[in-house]
């Protein structure tokens, strides 16, 4: 009696891991399909805020503020956690998609010259910054864009510098030739 006990305690064991696992696969996926829909319509909530608002600061930051303070209502669920960590990812996935479109189309703005372009790219990213939807996704998204920036920023100066050089050369060249 005390064998069949323990086997039956082992399966109903191995039946509680196997519900446990299928209950966390099934909130991890409606966690990413609800995280992915939930940061767009954040985006779009804040922006309708901050255009209903815009001449008023004071309701301004009250409205953003209370928006923020319903998106820091979180669930300690399995659930909850999954769609909080699925909601980090879909936005910094969306963050890098952005800053990777800012950066080309700063570059393209810039035409080679790197003032213009940190000037460009610096507006898309508080644009972006401003819309986040957290403190953390604020976070993510000034060092999604950063990383980018800065990092193309020293590719366009550093060329800049080079063809600079390059060119006083040449025309160092040019007067030495005329003597």
């Amino acid at each position: 009696a005390n064998i069949e006990l323990q086997s039956f305690s082992q399966r109903l064991n191995m039946f509680s891991q196997q519900m446990d696992s299928m209950m966390r696969s099934d909130a991890e996926s409606k966690g990413r399909e609800q995280a992915v829909t939930d940061i767009r319509g954040r985006r779009k909530k804040r922006m309708e805020i901050q255009d209903k608002y815009r001449n008023s600061p004071d309701q301004l930051m009250q409205k953003l503020g209370e928006l923020e303070q319903n998106i820091e209502k979180e669930s300690f669920s399995v659930y909850g956690k999954v769609y909080n960590n699925s909601l980090h990812t879909a936005y910094t996935n969306n963050t890098e998609i952005d800053a990777e479109n800012a950066m080309l189309e700063s570059m393209r703005i810039a035409d080679g010259d790197p003032e213009k372009f940190k000037e460009s790219y610096k507006k898309y990213m508080d644009e972006v910054v401003k819309a986040a939807p957290s403190a953390l996704t604020r976070e993510v998204a000034v060092n999604s864009f950063e990383k980018r920036g800065v990092s193309t920023y020293e590719k366009m100066y550093l060329r800049q510098q080079q063809e600079a050089q390059a060119q006083a050369e040449t025309l160092e060249v040019e007067r030495i030739d005329t003597l």
